[in-house]
């Protein structure tokens, strides 16, 4: 899949979400629907996992070069209590 689809795929789950959002702001007083609710939860989830994945996989999970294995963290320096 090309970036720019990727980039189209995500930006329609974040407007479908707004509009999810809106929906449920604009009938405060009125009953609604709870399928916008389960909308609403499942792109912000959707969202934030994405987005958020990216971050902890990036700055947590990294790779260490001096850290050959993780069967023996006392050589890692990310790994050391004091």
């Amino acid at each position: 899949m090309t970036t720019s689809i990727r980039i189209l795929i995500w930006l329609g789950v974040a407007i479908f979400g707004a509009l999810a959002l809106g929906t449920i702001a604009r009938h405060r007083v009125e009953r609604i629907n709870a399928l916008w609710l389960v909308v609403a939860a499942f792109c912000a989830y959707a969202l934030g996992h994405r987005f958020y994945s990216k971050f902890i996989f990036a700055k947590a999970l990294a790779l260490d070069a001096g850290c050959p294995t993780l069967s023996r963290p006392q050589h890692c320096t990310h790994f050391r209590m004091n």
